[in-house]
């Protein structure tokens, strides 16, 4: 089980008034499960960026196919 902890974070008043509304009116109970959500949401995405980075990498590092586009698809497609 993991601790918790504060921090106290300085808002837009219009930001504040906007996730206290969002909070209302969705499946979460309390600002700071909303804001833990948004934070797991981005750290996720983080994630695959850096994977889909990695993949684009080896990609480009592959060279260039001698394949037409319409032969490689028709392999991927059998």
């Amino acid at each position: 089980m993991s601790t918790s902890t504060t921090m106290k974070i300085s808002l837009p008043t219009k930001m504040r008034d906007d996730i206290k509304a969002l909070v209302n009116k969705s499946r979460y109970s309390t600002t700071s499960g909303f804001i833990q959500d948004l934070v797991n949401k981005e750290l996720r995405l983080e994630k695959e960026k850096a994977k889909l980075n990695k993949m684009v990498n080896i990609g480009v590092a592959s060279g260039v196919s001698e394949q037409s586009p319409a032969d490689f698809f028709k392999t991927l497609l059998s």
